[in-house]
């Protein structure tokens, strides 16, 4: 009696073939491949001039310039978010600052385009109109108050446009609840699909990219 070898049923196959051949990664690669270059303009709101949070402002930068994309910031007072902007031009990466006009940068970061404009309220309501997603770092309330004006600015959620907040630490943990308890009903339908929570620029940019694609 000649004993054959056993075939392999359906629901098992080589994990080596599997791994190269299955149509299925393709798509997945292709798939995450699209959602990668589908930011290319993002707005990021940080603390200008001193931060407790240098080390990763300046991992952002780098992170968001690998990924292609302009980085638009908004100046105040001559200050801008520094180690964010030197991260991302350390990196090969556009940064496009916006100012009024009578605000002189203290520290001009050699590569960074500087726009120009009457008021911080116009300033900040072109930094929302350029971008395709709006992107909070932890840092003082001034810069979550600027995140906030300039969505607003662009239509708040009717705009469409998603906000990404860096929850490192939980530092917009109280910012989450309010959203999910209060300003949900006043910021209109949808609110809590557009403002996407995440502990790691990579995941928070995975959601955004979702959701602007």
């Amino acid at each position: 009696m000649i004993c054959r070898a056993s075939e392999p049923r359906a629901h098992e196959t080589d994990p080596l073939i599997d791994a190269r051949t299955d149509p299925r990664r393709d798509r997945s690669i292709s798939r995450q491949s699209e959602l990668m270059a589908s930011l290319r303009t993002v707005a990021v709101f940080a603390d200008n001039g001193t931060t407790a949070h240098a080390a990763l402002y300046g991992e952002v930068g780098e992170w968001l310039a690998r990924r292609g994309a302009l980085i638009v910031v908004v100046t105040d007072k001559g200050s801008a978010p520094a180690h964010l902007v030197a991260g991302a031009l350390r990196a090969g990466g556009e940064v496009l600052m916006i100012g009024r006009e009578d605000d002189a940068i203290k520290a001009p970061l050699e590569g960074a385009r500087i726009e120009r404009v009457q008021t911080r309220a116009e300033a900040l309501a072109m930094a929302a109109r350029d971008a395709q997603a709006l992107i909070g770092l932890p840092g003082r309330l001034d810069s979550a108050a600027d995140l906030h004006a300039a969505w607003i600015s662009a239509g708040g959620a009717a705009s469409g446009k998603p906000v990404g907040l860096l929850n490192r630490k939980r530092a917009f943990e109280v910012v989450r609840g309010f959203i999910g308890d209060v300003a949900s009903v006043g910021l209109g339908r949808g609110t809590d699909d557009l403002v996407q929570f995440s502990d790691t620029i990579e995941d928070l940019w995975t959601r955004l990219s979702r959701l602007k694609g």
